[in-house]
């Protein structure tokens, strides 16, 4: 009855023991799921503080670049009037001086009008015959030359007169006027005339005169064609062709 008994007393405490350790396990278990609850409360707790510390960044980010758009509309706009005054002063200023300029030349069409209108009457006057005066001239020979040629070649005489108005050149020869024929051309411009023999012979050596004229009046000048000096014996020169001279040796040039 004994061993009975111990054995049953030895059950009751294994039983005892294993309740307790069921116990024991239990509470850590209920512990650790403690532990996860409050670890996982805490990483939800961190991830809210994270996403609130963004959407903050990110409305702290949106509202810098708004006063940043903000201030430049605002520069644009600044520039922009800043423009247009200058712009409205320019345009001021340049009406000013339009006006001051339109002023300036009503000053002086008045000034005209008062100080010269009164003396046009004695200018129509005094500036036709003062005109008349200055600007009209008899002719008067400038230059006249003559000069020497060889039979065969060509030769010119040249006759240069002032006039006003431009004189007319007609050129003589033993009082018999000359045209441009028979090897004779005559060239005038105004203020000069020319007579040119293109091939010059014995008979066109002498004198020739050159008339110049307007409706003032008349000038003339003798010109010479001549030939050259040709030596006809020792100690003398003669001079062929019109006119023909017996010089002196020291009158050779």
């Amino acid at each position: 009855m004994v061993l009975v008994l111990l054995v049953m007393v030895l059950l009751l405490v294994v039983l005892v023991v294993l309740v307790l350790l069921v116990l024991v396990v239990m509470v850590v278990l209920v512990l650790l799921v403690m532990v996860l609850l409050v670890m996982v409360l805490l990483l939800v707790v961190m991830v809210v503080l994270v996403l609130v510390v963004l959407v903050v960044l990110m409305l702290v980010v949106m509202v810098v670049l708004v006063v940043l758009v903000v201030v430049l509309v605002v520069l644009v706009v600044l520039v922009v009037l800043v423009l247009l005054v200058l712009v409205v002063l320019v345009l001021v200023l340049v009406v000013l001086v339009v006006v001051l300029v339109v002023l300036v030349v009503l000053v002086v069409l008045v000034l005209v009008l008062v100080l010269v209108v009164p003396v046009v009457p004695v200018l129509v006057l005094v500036v036709p015959v003062a005109l008349v005066v200055e600007y009209e001239d008899p002719p008067t020979i400038t230059e006249s030359k003559s000069n020497e040629a060889t039979t065969g070649r060509q030769a010119s005489l040249k006759c240069e007169a002032s006039a006003v108005p431009a004189p007319d050149f007609e050129w003589y020869r033993d009082d018999t006027r000359i045209n441009s024929a028979n090897g004779l051309e005559i060239k005038s411009t105004e203020g000069q005339s020319s007579l040119t023999v293109t091939n010059v012979t014995e008979e066109h050596y002498g004198n020739y005169t050159c008339v110049a004229a307007n409706k003032l009046g008349v000038t003339n000048a003798s010109l010479v064609l001549f030939s050259k000096y040709v030596k006809t014996e020792p100690g003398s020169v003669q001079v062929t062709g019109f006119p023909c001279f017996d010089l002196k040796p020291s009158l050779i040039p």
